[in-house]
């Protein structure tokens, strides 16, 4: 929990008030709502990027990118859609060989699942 606490406080902007941060861990620990922290984290994350008039390009990787990586597929895909993109990295073990991007209502799924199921589709 605590680590996932810090994770939240550092999307705030400083600095925060003693009494904003003890509201959050208290709202944060009470019963069930810490289930709640990814959806609370996602939603954070959706208000900074519309902040800053920056969509969110939640990218899915089978392994964790390098910082040079992220920032080539960053500019590839700000590239591709014509957005200034906030890039969200997640870590599944299910993608298998390459990416899957999701920006807004667009997936842009180019691991090697779905090229084995396009070729055998046109055989």
């Amino acid at each position: 929990m605590a680590i996932a606490f810090e994770a939240v406080i550092k999307l705030f902007p400083k600095p925060l008030s003693d009494l904003f941060e003890y509201l959050l861990r208290v709202k944060l620990s009470q019963a069930g709502h810490a289930r709640d922290l990814p959806a609370i984290v996602d939603l954070l994350v959706q208000r900074a990027s519309a902040a800053k008039d920056l969509d969110v390009a939640e990218v899915r990787t089978a392994v964790a990118l390098t910082d040079d990586q992220s920032a080539r597929l960053k500019a590839a895909l700000e590239n591709a859609t014509g957005k200034q993109l906030n890039l969200k990295t997640i870590v599944d073990p299910n993608v298998v060989g390459g990416v899957v991007a999701t920006i807004g209502d667009t997936v842009i799924d180019d691991t090697v699942r779905t090229r084995i199921d396009q070729l055998k589709s046109r055989l």
